[in-house]
């Protein structure tokens, strides 16, 4: 009787064990963490899912618990199983981001580098967590969130290379006790820059460059003390430029390229000592350089070309000796070419033509040892060529062309190892061509039309091997065109 009733019970536990694994349901997204649901409809959203193969659904991972924590790529978690980052940066991924911001403890984002689509939505908001948020170089449209400005921790916010438009959110300047990076660069951006954006004291990186913006340079951006970097380049911003620019005083990279700011360089932007590059060609401005250029002592390249700017270059820019480019062609300067010039000894780049430099070339050019390209076409210059332009042998392109140099052309030019571009037409050069430029084996152009040039050219360039442009039109010189021209190239 006793094993009888304990076979009865022995049968009923079985069955009921037997029930329990025959109906169990199989686990969903939403029964383990909401952010499995967002990443999965993320990823159906892709045009090509399978980049993200090894984010499993629920059904294909039963019956191990469903986690993005452990092989899911680019997920990392926090120590409560919540998403904390993602990275998926340059997989060529093509769908809507709008899942991805139901990740509500997400810190860091890089979905960078694909061609990723869709808006960043208002909920982004929830995103309390998020530090850096990094979406650029995709296809992303639609206007910036005003709600981007309630993220308290936001540190660094890259959209750049995207399609959004409408005007920047004064709301960003909400962020002033965490933001130090924002690059909302080449969008479709409109509207002006909001003053608000100098309530950002942390901010260290800047880029709103190759947008729509209009309007002026808010006086408030001067209060940026930790700014390093700033480009507003290619927009349609106008106006004066700020006294209070020089304010920023840990600035490296001042970029204001292609826009239509007037009137003159505020003086004291020639005074910002860690001052690297400055960049405002192309633009209305006019007015002198002024003589305080002297102290931006660690200026490695100056471009101002494009401009109005008038009066002559002050002679203090031999104080600058990390100088590597300078390129103010395309202005209305005047007055001799500064001799010290000849001191800034790590100089690579001269582009002075089109302006209005008159007196000689200084000899001292010639101490540059570096230099590779010297351009000072059309301007108002006399005098010899000075033979001391035969030590620079780095230099590749030597413009004098459309100026009023006169006597010989000095045979140390051939001494120039690199040279390969020689232009000097439109002058008032006279005597025979050196035979020795052809010492200068590079030498693939030369350009002497429109001179007082005389003698024949029996031997002059015959050593020229890999000449393959030559104009001489328009001088006084004699004889036959010699039969060693057909083997040039």
């Amino acid at each position: 009787m006793a094993t009888s009733l304990f076979l009865q019970h022995y049968l009923l536990l079985i069955v009921m064990i037997t029930s329990v694994i025959c109906y169990s349901p199989t686990p969903t997204a939403s029964s383990h963490s909401p952010d499995v649901d967002a990443l999965l409809a993320f990823k159906r959203g892709l045009l090509h899912p399978d980049m993200l193969s090894d984010w499993e659904d629920a059904a294909s991972s039963w019956p191990a618990p469903l986690s993005p924590c452990v092989k899911w790529r680019g997920v990392a978690c926090d120590p409560r199983g919540r998403v904390s980052q993602l990275s998926l940066r340059g997989l060529a991924l093509e769908g809507p981001i709008t899942p991805l911001f139901s990740l509500t403890e997400l810190e860091y984002i890089d979905i960078s580098t694909n061609n990723l689509s869709g808006s960043i939505p208002p909920e982004i908001a929830k995103v309390r967590s998020l530090k850096e948020a990094i979406l650029s170089s995709n296809l992303i449209h639609g206007t910036i969130p005003p709600e981007i400005g309630s993220l308290p921790l936001l540190q660094k916010l890259d959209l750049g290379v995207n399609r959004l438009s409408g005007p920047i959110p004064s709301e960003i300047g909400n962020l002033s006790l965490s933001l130090r990076y924002l690059d909302l660069s080449s969008n479709e951006l409109s509207g002006s820059i909001p003053a608000a954006l100098g309530k950002l004291g942390l901010l260290t990186n800047l880029d709103l460059s190759l947008n729509g913006l209009v309007g002026s340079v808010p006086e408030e951006m001067g209060a940026l003390s930790l700014l390093r970097t700033i480009d507003l380049s290619n927009n349609s911003l106008g106006g004066h430029l700020p006294e209070s620019i020089s304010n920023m005083s840990s600035l490296t990279h001042l970029w204001l390229d292609n826009n239509a700011f007037t009137g003159p360089i505020p003086t004291h932007i020639f005074d910002l000592a860690t001052l690297r590059e400055f960049a405002a060609r192309t633009n209305r401005l006019s007015g002198s350089i002024p003589s305080n250029l002297g102290n931006l002592q660690s200026l490695v390249s100056l471009d101002l070309s494009d401009n109005s700017l008038s009066s002559s270059l002050p002679p203090s820019i031999g104080n600058l000796v990390s100088l590597g480019f300078l390129i103010l062609h395309k202005n209305s300067l005047s007055g001799p070419i500064p001799a010290e010039l000849g001191n800034c000894s790590s100089l690579e780049v001269v582009e002075l033509s089109f302006n209005g430099f008159t007196g000689p070339l200084p000899l001292e050019l010639g101490f540059l040892s570096s230099l590779a390209t010297l351009s000072v076409e059309k301007n108002a210059i006399s005098g010899p060529i000075p033979p001391s332009f035969g030590s620079l042998l780095q230099l590749a392109t030597l413009n004098l062309g459309y100026n009023d140099l006169s006597g010989e052309i000095p045979k140390e030019l051939g001494n120039c190892s690199s040279l390969g571009e020689l232009y000097m037409g439109s002058n008032n050069l006279s005597g025979s061509i050196p035979r020795e430029l052809c010492n200068a084996e590079r030498l693939a152009t030369i350009s002497m039309n429109q001179n007082r040039l005389s003698g024949s050219l029996d031997f002059t360039f015959e050593g020229c091997l890999w000449l393959n442009t030559l104009e001489l039109e328009g001088n006084e010189l004699s004889g036959s065109i010699p039969g060693y021209f057909s083997r040039l190239p």
